[in-house]
């Protein structure tokens, strides 16, 4: 069924929507009207024949990697054959944007090769077709770190730290995406390795270019460092207090869990059996027990920042996929929030809230069309959330 029409004015009208709105928890019947890409008008009418909600925003993706097992293989591919990679990273921007995710965060490629030329690229595709996609051209680490050496542009002195930021900089990056700790080593630690007066050059630079920083933050350590220099956004979170959790939210830190990521590579880990499988069982039952205090910290509210992160694109995680949100849901995290953490509260964390995350006038014509309401979709069958999109709009143009 098609719910939506255009006017004499060619202006887009979808009449009849249950607008859901995040922040006052509102479902309220208007016409919508959209013109030149943004909402133009909204008319209460006294019936919903269908619902929309803001387009969702995964803010935790890496478009230059394919959802396999190994990050050779994605660093093999665009060191190769980079239109191939480039091909394929469109293909599954394409996939994202059609599940409904209309704005991502590409946290960065494996390697260095190529990838400052792969984003230039990959920017210039048609904005109507694919996700708006704010991205880490680097990924920055430091010797000893996680995924360092040759996953990583590894950084070993504060020139040539500069040299690299004004270089991601000068190619659009948004976000500076860093890796400062060791995997999980003897007694479930993870070391920190990261000079700090690199943390503190990356932080300065981010805050005089209107940067945002993201740090792959495991261990408590990280955690500490990234209160102390209030890091924009912090990916895992696992071994986080409560304590340094209520200092993150005083900060207005997201945190981007990336469940999806952990309970695909622990599923990986089962069916392909190695020494790794006691690693992602202990990093499984972290971001659980993590996610059910994230979902009461606030005297049984949640955690006001927290984001849709799904890691898409990594270990066995696939692209377009919408099973992070259901993973929450299961969790404990009540619908609303879900819904939030998917469009407003990404937004907000990317200082994008006066333009997208919620449905009002002048807003961003960026939007999911749903056939029934996705509130009851989450509460009574959340793994059928992506069956009842009816349509995606981007810019003001639906998809079908």
């Amino acid at each position: 069924m098609q719910y939506y029409y255009h006017d004499q004015n060619n202006r887009l009208v979808i009449p009849n929507a249950g607008v859901l709105n995040p922040l006052t928890r509102t479902v309220r019947a208007y016409d919508v009207e959209i013109f030149q890409g943004k909402i133009s008008a909204l008319r209460p009418t006294p019936k919903e024949d269908c619902y929309l909600t803001p387009g969702f925003i995964n803010t935790h993706v890496h478009f230059t990697m394919q959802g396999g097992l190994k990050l050779s293989e994605a660093k093999n591919l665009l060191q190769n054959s980079p239109q191939q990679a480039l091909e394929l990273a469109i293909s599954h921007a394409k996939k994202t944007l059609a599940a409904g995710i209309t704005t991502v965060v590409d946290k960065g490629p494996p390697g260095v090769l190529n990838t400052i030329n792969f984003y230039n690229e990959f920017s210039k595709y048609d904005p109507n077709k694919v996700p708006t996609t704010l991205y880490s051209n680097y990924t920055l680490s430091y010797k000893g770190a996680a995924f360092a050496d040759e996953y990583t542009k590894m950084i070993a002195s504060a020139s040539e730290l500069e040299e690299t930021l004004q270089t991601m900089y000068a190619n659009g990056s948004k976000i500076i995406k860093i890796i400062p700790e060791t995997e999980l080593e003897a007694e479930n630690q993870y070391i920190w390795v990261l000079p700090e007066e690199f943390l503190e050059q990356i932080s300065n630079f981010a805050s005089k270019h209107k940067m945002l920083t993201a740090m792959h933050g495991k261990g408590s350590k990280a955690i500490d460092m990234a209160i102390k220099y209030k890091i924009n956004h912090v990916e895992h979170a696992l071994q986080a207090s409560d304590a340094q959790l209520k200092e993150l939210q005083s900060n207005k830190t997201s945190i981007d869990i990336t469940l999806e990521g952990f309970a695909r590579r622990l599923q990986a880990a089962k069916l392909f059996p190695t020494k790794s499988l006691a690693y992602h069982e202990y990093e499984w039952e972290q971001a659980r027990n993590l996610f059910h205090r994230l979902c009461s910290l606030n005297q049984g509210k949640a955690y006001h920042y927290l984001n849709f992160a799904s890691d898409a694109g990594s270990h066995n995680t696939p692209h377009a996929s919408l099973e992070e949100l259901t993973i929450m849901k299961q969790l404990g995290l009540e619908a609303w929030e879900v819904l939030r953490a998917a469009t407003i509260n990404g937004a907000t964390s990317l200082n994008l809230q006066h333009e997208i995350g919620v449905i009002d006038v002048h807003f961003n014509a960026d939007l999911i069309l749903w056939n029934k309401n996705p509130l009851e979709v989450l509460d009574h069958d959340p793994t059928t959330l992506a069956q009842h999109i009816a349509n995606v709009i981007k810019n003001g143009n639906p998809l079908w």
